[in-house]
């Protein structure tokens, strides 16, 4: 009777102090995801910022309106090339005053082709700033942004997009559309886990990781994704938990959706830590 008065305390304060411990930590754990998620999309935020100033910079460009006006088409196209080679585009290109593209880089033999209803420069026609993500589903802009070695039956990619008319003594001319790949760019998601602290880093659009800065991107996909949508939104307090099916360890994420032209989430941001770090 007077043992197990004595032990019944203290597993009692052993369990306490394994609570307490395990909501401390995973309190560290909510505030460093938050941290990371936070510095994540500051640099996303960022990086529409440049895009947004790279394109206003390029449809102010004197050699592209001059072109453009005079119809001088090889050169417009080589200063295009110059302008996203700098400015690190994924891919620039001009049209007219009805939408047409008259240059393109990268270039591509059926360039030739009416992109008036494309989402962006429908406003541009219409005088009107925008950048923003956007779920791309015009072949020739899928093909100027991804590799031989990816599909080339792909039917939509995630980029960041910015358009902006193109004006001369406020007299509209033409637009410039500009464009940096999200799918399949891991370069750009490395770089945000090292700016983040976080310990990897994903993007996902329609239920798939289409970037990711760790190698193999299936790491940790399927339990991810599933939990991701299980949820019908973050919750602040708690923490997602999955476990990686290669080394069978925790993991714990967050994310924030990305807004799109229309006001809807068409992507989301996901930072990971290690749970058992």
């Amino acid at each position: 009777m007077v043992v197990t008065v004595v032990i019944f305390p203290m597993l009692l304060a052993t369990l306490s102090a394994f609570f307490s411990q395990k909501e401390q930590i995973n309190r560290s754990l909510t505030r460093e995801l938050n941290a990371s998620l936070s510095a994540c999309i500051l640099y996303y935020q960022n990086l529409q910022g440049k895009l947004e100033m790279m394109t206003l910079a390029t449809a102010n460009d004197n050699t592209c309106k001059t072109t453009l006006r005079l119809g001088v088409l090889p050169q417009l196209q080589k200063q295009l090339k110059s302008l996203a080679q700098n400015y690190r585009m994924d891919f620039l290109l001009a049209t007219d005053l009805s939408g047409k593209v008259v240059a393109l880089y990268p270039p591509a033999t059926d360039s030739d082709i009416d992109l008036n209803q494309h989402p962006l420069i429908s406003r541009a026609l219409q005088g009107n700033e925008i950048t923003t993500t956007l779920q791309e589903h015009v072949p020739l802009l899928i093909r100027a942004t991804t590799t031989p070695t990816e599909d080339d039956k792909q039917k939509t990619t995630l980029l960041l997009e910015s358009a902006m008319p193109i004006k001369i003594r406020n007299t509209q001319i033409g637009t410039i559309l500009a464009g940096i790949r999200l799918s399949n760019n891991n370069e750009l998601m490395q770089t945000m886990q090292q700016a983040s602290g976080a310990d990897r880093t994903a993007l996902v659009m329609n239920s798939e990781i289409v970037a990711a800065s760790y190698q193999p991107v299936n790491l940790v996909k399927n339990n991810l994704l599933d939990t991701l949508n299980s949820l019908q939104s973050p919750v602040p307090e708690s923490l997602a938990i999955v476990t990686c099916p290669l080394d069978k360890k925790q993991k714990v994420f967050k994310w924030s959706n990305i807004i799109g032209i229309n006001k809807e989430p068409v992507a989301a941001l996901i930072t990971i830590l290690d749970y058992d770090r």
